[in-house]
Order: C-alpha cells, then structure tokens, then sequence
C-alpha cells in the first residue's frame, strides 16, 4: 500500500468511530429516564460475601542486638521484686533459696532546658549551663537525642529516657 491509500483508510476508520461513538451518544441523550432505568436495572451482579479467617496473633520477639549500636537495648528496672516459690512437678516446695533483691541504680541526670526547635531539624538545648545546637541521634555530655518536637524533646541517659517540656 502506498502512502495515500494508508491515509485514506485511516481517515475512514477514524470517521467510523467518531460516527458510532455520536451515534451512542445520540441514543443515551435521547432515551427516557425509564428506558434508561430499566437498561440499569436488569444489570444486577450476583455478590457472594467473603468468608474471613481469624486473625493468628503473632508475638514479636525483639531481642536481637541493634546492628547500628551494636550492643543490646536495656531495659528499665523496677523497684519491686517479686517472691516466688519452686515446686517440683507433685506440687510441693522445693529447699532452693529465695533468690536475692535486686538494687536498683538511681540515675543523676544533669540539668537540662530545652528552649525550642529550628527549621523542625535542630534543638536549641542547655545542659549544666552550656548550650548546644543538636539534632536527632547526636550525643551530648552523655545524652542521646531520641526525638525533636516544638514543645518537647525526648532524650536518653545512661538506662532511662525521659521527656522535657520547651522552656519559656
């Protein structure tokens, strides 16, 4: 085929589209709302409800070493301890020996004011009397930042993580 035929039977294929796509238009303007309703309404799909399983719960054990600090996250200790009894498998005492109280370690944090945030990227923070400017995962005189907000910041020391609330 040459150039002209290939236009020519493009230009008709494309008049028939356009042409029957009118057409359909035509029809949809010019049908009542009763046709048109009864078009809709014999259409209705058949729905089977789905079947759901339970839900598994499933347990995180998260006590894999931290691959950035390469050490283990500790947890905080209580000021209680609890007393237990052993028993073998009748049900009676064991002569074992209660196990020893554990002492818990008080922690002195230093003195810690926290003025606000810049650009939500930096903390303006005074730790004994000397200012830093620091940003999340910096460590300061010992303080690891955890998290920056404008009217707060999130800060771990040594075992323990507490919350300042912005100074005025």
């Amino acid at each position: 085929m040459d150039k002209k035929t290939k236009t020519i039977a493009l230009i008709i294929a494309t008049v028939l589209v356009w042409g029957y796509s009118a057409l359909e238009w035509i029809d949809y303007i010019g049908a009542s709302d009763e046709e048109y309703s009864t078009q809709v309404s014999s259409y209705i799909p058949q729905v089977t409800p789905l079947k759901l399983k339970p839900k598994k719960e499933n347990k995180l054990q998260l006590n894999y070493r931290d691959p950035f600090l390469n050490s283990k996250k500790q947890r905080k200790t209580s000021n209680h301890t609890a007393s237990f009894t052993p028993t073998n498998n009748r049900g009676t005492a064991t002569n074992r020996q209660p196990t020893k109280q554990v002492e818990t370690k008080v922690i002195q944090w230093p003195e810690i004011n926290y003025s606000g945030v810049i650009n939500n990227q930096l903390g303006l923070l005074k730790v004994n009397g000397k200012d830093y400017l620091v940003k999340v995962g910096d460590i300061k005189d010992g303080l690891t930042i955890n998290e920056i907000h404008p009217d707060k910041i999130v800060i771990s020391y040594q075992t323990e993580q507490k919350e300042f609330e912005k100074k005025s």
